[in-house]
């Protein structure tokens, strides 16, 4: 509702401006038309005068002589004008002729009709010039007929003096019947012209509609972004009271890495357009569902208290966790949920908002569930669900149920150059389990360094054989933060590859620049000892907005790996691209390999490689592998096509 409310104004608005367009576009044309109507008659008029000039030169100057004017009309010249005007009335290009002499005003010659005419009047000598012929209205006294009356002033010698008047009548039809066409086509022309205009005003309403829709709403879930959140939230937070607060709900998805993982972006899509459409279906009428970006979700909850924020987020929570079928397959994601208030927690957005994510952070570090902020625990469900977890985990650590998948990772001329170590759970209830759907759950316990010990020692041997065989390839595992603050990490590589036979330059560390930013200086002394150990070590998800640049300087990495959504953008959006450029030409300035992961399509193949990209990775060119299919497929694909 609060979104509508906003809206509405911004439409009236749209729409006033829209009519004040249409009114002044019919007014110019209804103006140019009227103005080119009377330029038409004028004309149209003007033509008719031309008429009577051709004819009286056909007809007055070879009858009428300066003395017919001065003394008295000579009969042989009166016969020739009778006979010329019966001609001229019988094709209908003349009703009535009449002359006078402006010496004494006296009536020269008329035609039978018109006899009882008499003298040239006062009034009429003042009212017609005599230095250009011209046309005025007049009737037929006979039959009330409308005619056309044109006065030409005779000079009868050629000396420049007037000396008669001739006034000839015409008949209106056809000056009117032109007027009449030209008028038609001309309102006609004025009618097409005044709706292209309003199409052209309309097209651009719908150009701006949809841009003003675009500006507020995520283009593939429909939901608003986050400025219609900044839109919406202001008004909402501002009137929110003791009696009746606000509450924002931060919502982020569990295990949708995973989805986007093993089964591309597409699926990963399709899951987020429905989560979307559910969150739609459990928010309350006043409510606004944004989506933030990327799998981050708001719901904003106008005059609604803690209780019922809850009650929503647990249902939110319900309607997400039902499976989503994607080309016959079900696929399940679950969600954290930090829930604040207003005016309890602020009354501005970025105050509300940064209390949510952290009620959001505690409950994924809960392994999921709600969480309302400032509580010192989660509900009963969420720590139940969180000690099953772990214990599950920990089960099937002992019973093998956990494996190592490999992504390889490109040359741009083609070769094979790593193998990334992806963790999967082979889970009896849900199958194959993506890192992300379960790590979330272990990375802030003691279980990460069992955990941390099974992945080394399993990927250097698998490493070893591939090694063994002759597939020089290095091994990449990526470590959560915890494991990158052990001081003991180093010498369990260095024993873990040892003990498997892999030597250590065929193995390579990797943690999220997430992990480096939760505390640089500790971070960059840990990477420190690792390259002083001569174990090899990358950065990943560069570009995801959390890099510390001063520990990037600082410490010797080997590898800086782009963030997969910001690969995603390319090609075609300019931005984005000199985002990447940026950060492939920083890695090369400072000695170190460029690597864009979340590589789906040939355009993003080629442009990475325009850019200069040294390394890349993506379903466009490789899926993960199964340990057990990677010697093969190595011996079949010791390069590839790239671009």
């Amino acid at each position: 509702m609060a979104s509508r409310r906003r809206a509405e104004p911004r439409a009236l608005t749209s729409w006033r401006v829209l009519l004040a367009v249409v009114v002044v576009l019919t007014a110019t044309v209804v103006a140019g038309v009227a103005a080119l109507q009377e330029q038409i008659r004028t004309r149209t008029l003007d033509s008719a005068v031309q008429g009577v000039v051709i004819i009286s030169s056909l007809v007055i100057d070879r009858s009428l002589t300066l003395n017919d004017l001065v003394d008295e009309l000579h009969p042989a010249n009166r016969a020739q004008l009778d006979t010329d005007l019966v001609l001229l009335r019988q094709r209908g290009e003349v009703r009535g002729l009449m002359i006078w002499s402006l010496t004494d005003g006296r009536l020269v010659y008329a035609d039978p009709d018109y006899l009882l005419a008499g003298r040239l009047t006062d009034a009429r000598r003042r009212s017609v010039p005599l230095d250009h012929p011209t046309a005025g209205n007049a009737t037929d006294p006979a039959t009330g007929e409308h005619l056309l009356e044109v006065n030409y002033p005779y000079d009868a010698n050629g000396d420049g003096i007037v000396d008669g008047l001739a006034v000839m009548l015409l008949p209106r039809r056809d000056v009117d019947s032109s007027i009449a066409r030209a008028t038609r086509l001309l309102y006609g022309g004025g009618l097409v012209v005044l709706v292209i205009a309003l199409a052209a005003v309309l097209q651009v309403r719908r150009r701006q509609s949809a841009q003003d829709h675009a500006a507020v709403h995520d283009p593939l879930t429909g939901l608003g972004n986050r400025e219609k959140l900044r839109r919406v939230a202001a008004p909402a937070l501002t009137a929110a009271s003791e009696r009746h607060p606000a509450a924002l709900l931060l919502l982020d998805l569990n295990g949708f890495k995973g989805i986007n993982d093993s089964l591309g972006h597409h699926a990963g899509d399709q899951v987020l357009t429905a989560v979307a459409r559910r969150l739609e279906q459990i928010c309350p009428g006043a409510g606004t569902v944004i989506r933030l970006g990327g799998d981050e979700f708001a719901v904003l909850l106008p005059r609604t208290g803690s209780e019922q924020a809850l009650a929503v987020a647990a249902a939110a929570r319900e309607a997400v966790s039902r499976p989503v079928v994607i080309e016959g397959l079900a696929v399940e994601v679950g969600a954290s949920i930090g829930v604040a208030t207003a005016p309890v927690h602020g009354r501005e957005l970025s105050a509300v908002l940064q209390q949510a994510d952290i009620a959001m952070y505690r409950a994924k570090k809960a392994g999921g569930g709600v969480l309302l902020h400032d509580e010192t625990a989660g509900t009963d469900e969420t720590g139940s669900r969180h000690v099953t977890q772990l214990a599950q985990l920990r089960q099937a650590l002992e019973d093998g149920l956990l494996e190592l998948y490999y992504q390889p990772t490109f040359a741009a001329t083609g070769e094979v150059r790593d193998l990334e170590a992806l963790l999967r759970w082979n889970h009896p209830q849900y199958g194959l389990l993506a890192a992300a759907d379960f790590l979330v759950a272990v990375e802030q316990t003691a279980m990460i360094k069992p955990l941390t010990a099974w992945m080394l020692r399993t990927a250097t041997a698998q490493g070893a054989a591939w090694y063994a065989a002759g597939h020089r390839t290095r091994i990449v595992v990526n470590l959560a933060a915890q494991s990158l603050l052990d001081d003991t990490l180093p010498a369990l590589v260095i024993e873990t590859a040892a003990a498997a036979g892999l030597p250590l330059e065929a193995i390579s560390l990797e943690f999220s620049e997430a992990t480096v930013a939760l505390d640089p200086p500790r971070a960059a002394t840990a990477l420190a000892r690792l390259a002083a150990a001569g174990i090899a070590v990358g950065l990943d998800n560069v570009g995801a907005g959390t890099t510390h640049w001063l520990t990037v300087a600082r410490a010797p990495l080997t590898r800086l790996k782009l963030d997969r959504e910001l690969v995603r953008l390319l090609p075609g959006n300019l931005a984005a691209e000199r985002i990447v450029g940026g950060l492939i030409r920083i890695a090369g300035d400072l000695g170190m390999t460029s690597v864009a992961v979340g590589v789906e399509t040939p355009g993003t193949v080629h442009r990475l490689t325009e850019l200069g990209c040294d390394e890349l990775q993506g379903f466009a060119l490789c899926r993960p592998l199964p340990a057990g299919e990677v010697s093969a497929w190595l011996s079949d694909h010791s390069s590839i096509e790239v671009a």
